[in-house]
């Protein structure tokens, strides 16, 4: 009888440091596991325009500007920038009501359309100079252009 009461106690102790191993073993291997999933996380990636070495900074001068009216209503502005350098470089910058770029119209009327938190400006279509306004002003394709004077646009929206 001593004997199998010896032999009881010695499995149990190898019993328990088995348990301890595995358990010790799954701690381990879990740490581990976060550890690479933590360390995976992370990424970095740098872009840069191509031929940015080659690329020349040129300033428009606003030489004319109108207001977007849809059915009598004013819903934004577009100013024409010029190059003094080069005319052929000019482009129609498109307002809202209160003076936020929403887009731009380059001189053959393709129309752009900056989307927030979107890093490149959304292409909408080639058309006159008015129904691209339309498209991003997201009026009617009807709208009007009446011209006015550029130092109007310095006033505040309220006032005109």
């Amino acid at each position: 009888m001593a004997s199998s009461i010896r032999w009881r106690a010695s499995a149990s102790r190898s019993t328990r440091s088995t348990r301890r191993g595995s358990t010790i073993v799954i701690a381990l291997a879990l740490g581990a596991s976060l550890l690479a999933t933590a360390s995976a996380c992370r990424s970095v990636t740098t872009q840069q325009p191509i031929n940015l070495d080659s690329a020349v900074a040129t300033r428009g001068e606003p030489v004319r500007a109108w207001e977007v009216l849809d059915h009598g209503r004013v819903v934004g502005s577009l100013v024409r920038y010029d190059d003094a350098a080069d005319p052929a470089r000019g482009f129609f910058s498109v307002r809202n009501v209160d003076r936020q770029s929403l887009g731009i119209i380059d001189l053959d009327g393709r129309a752009w359309r900056y989307r927030p938190h979107v890093k490149e400006a959304e292409w909408l279509g080639t058309g006159t100079v008015a129904q691209s306004a339309s498209w991003i002003l997201g009026c009617s394709p009807s709208c009007e252009l009446h011209e006015i004077p550029l130092h109007e646009l310095e006033q505040e929206p309220t006032q005109r």
